[in-house]
């Protein structure tokens, strides 16, 4: 079986004001150049107990190479995400997943202090 590059990364936004809609976190992804993009795709989730989390998956394809963004919002993706803020890798005969950093940023797009 061939193997698929995948390098996932997690941006987790700042809640200031509330979380985004996930189309604007689809909107903040940007294309790389020489890479086809699919569709985004996002979520939101409301839970009474937890709070809101939005989040937004975009794919990048390039000479059978593959890619994932996902970007999240709200305190259960930054509470879900927290252990692997200094990147992990994990290897299956399906592919390679690398994580490699974690930031955090405010909603204008500063950087903050990364955990």
């Amino acid at each position: 079986m061939k193997k698929t590059l995948i390098v996932s990364a997690l941006l987790t936004l700042a809640l200031i004001g509330g979380v985004p809609s996930y189309q604007q976190l689809c909107d903040a992804i940007k294309t790389p150049p020489g890479w086809q993009a699919e569709k985004c795709e996002g979520m939101k989730i409301n839970n009474p107990m937890m709070g809101e989390v939005v989040s937004a998956t975009q794919v990048f394809r390039h000479d059978g190479k593959k890619f994932e963004v996902v970007i999240a919002s709200g305190m259960q993706a930054m509470d879900a995400w927290s252990p692997f803020m200094n990147g992990v890798e994990m290897e299956s005969d399906e592919g390679l997943l690398k994580i490699k950093k974690i930031s955090t940023v405010s909603m204008s797009g500063s950087p903050m202090k990364s955990k």
